[in-house]
């Protein structure tokens, strides 16, 4: 690391810093997000440097992909004039996307069919596109982006078993429906959600999910590695890793 401009910094001994996350188990789950959501804003900043990448200018109610379709390409929001769009599961708004994030990586990473639709609600919209094959051979040669990458995905389909299964059960997104959902997920009633409860919420949503990619999602979205998934933990998938609201 070197500085653009004069800085003041603080040096903490190797064993001063262990012995303080040691005792603090609420600096070491931060410590553990930040750094996760550092790992994934690199990542993402490295793709963006790329010079394959097309623009893509949509108007109000166009179409970038539709749930169901195979995946070809991923995209960043311009940062300046990207717009906003939507994202749909079936016919309820799920999210929206805005300047400077990126979707369709899923698709194309965990070789399924597109799990939403993603339209422009702005009055115009600036995508840069990624043909897939481009993506995909980028990835071969930065293992460290493509497993940031792939763990934004786990953490994005997990979130979607999440909502889906708060909307079987009447509810919708709010964080009084999201806390309900994780009491119901809870089916030892014990405050936290293990493997069989995880694994569970992701075959509800797609019984194909192989075990082996439950257990990665699991040590991603498990931040104090105690195996487990506190309502601590869960409430923070649903804040961006990217842009720490």
């Amino acid at each position: 690391a070197k500085c653009a401009t004069p800085v003041d910094l603080i040096k903490i001994k190797r064993s001063d810093f262990e012995r303080y996350i040691e005792n603090s188990k609420s600096a070491k789950e931060t410590l553990m997000f930040r750094w996760k959501a550092r790992t994934l804003a690199d990542a993402k900043a490295f793709i963006r440097l790329q010079t394959n990448l097309k623009s893509v200018e949509l108007s109000k109610g166009d179409v970038v992909y539709r749930e169901g379709e195979m995946g070809k390409s991923m995209y960043f929001v311009d940062e300046e004039c990207g717009g906003e769009l939507e994202v749909k599961h079936g016919d309820v708004t799920v999210h929206k996307y805005g300047q400077g994030e990126s979707f369709g990586e899923s698709s194309l990473l965990l070789e399924k069919p597109r799990s939403s639709t993603v339209t422009c609600i702005s009055e115009k919209c600036l995508l840069h596109e990624m043909m897939g094959a481009d993506f995909l051979a980028f990835l071969e040669t930065s293992p460290d982006t493509k497993a940031a990458l792939l763990n934004m995905c786990r953490k994005r389909l997990f979130k979607k078993a999440v909502k889906k299964y708060s909307m079987e059960h009447n509810r919708g997104f709010t964080n009084e429906d999201l806390k309900k959902a994780f009491e119901l997920a809870d089916t030892n009633k014990c405050g936290i959600l293990d493997y069989d409860d995880v694994k569970r919420l992701m075959h509800a949503m797609d019984p194909s999910i192989p075990e082996s990619e439950i257990m990665e999602l699991m040590k991603f979205i498990d931040v104090d590695m105690d195996g487990k998934l506190s309502f601590r933990e869960f409430k923070r998938l649903f804040r961006s890793f990217e842009f720490q609201q």
